[in-house]
């Protein structure tokens, strides 16, 4: 009897340790720090947010919000406008009308000292684009 009360201890032991030696493990998840996409000018998506004064190659003015969503209005001298979406992109953005099949992509300048730049198609056109002056209704 004694043994099988032995036994009996032994194996109540080992289970003890065992379930002590057991612990459950939680994986907490590390927290990865976000970096922020940024282009050749060392600048990120913030920098094109806002209202642009545009000149198209051929020289027609007009002017072009950026919004922080990734959705653009594009307004043009003869009164008619363009909606669609931009994304920001490491070495090109690109902007892309509702009605367009495929998105038109520049590689942007850095900025000059009253933050003109100008932006580069692949076929070597150029838009020129100056930071909008804010009117009351930006302001409101």
């Amino acid at each position: 009897m004694h043994k099988i009360i032995y036994v009996a201890a032994a194996a109540a032991l080992l289970g003890a340790c065992t379930s002590e030696a057991e612990e459950e493990v939680i994986d907490e998840p590390v927290a990865q720090e976000e970096v922020a996409l940024t282009d050749a000018n060392g600048e990120t998506m913030e920098a094109y947010v806002g209202r642009w004064d545009v000149t198209y190659p051929d020289g027609t003015p007009g002017v072009t919000t950026n919004n922080p969503d990734g959705t653009y209005t594009a307004e043009m001298a003869d009164g008619t406008s363009v909606d669609g979406n931009w994304t920001f992109g490491a070495e090109q953005s690109c902007w892309q009308a509702d009605e367009a099949q495929n998105p038109t992509c520049y590689t942007v300048g850095a900025p000059d000292e009253d933050g003109t730049r100008t932006l580069t198609m692949d076929d070597g056109n150029t838009i020129t684009v100056t930071p909008a002056a804010e009117t009351d209704e930006d302001v409101m």
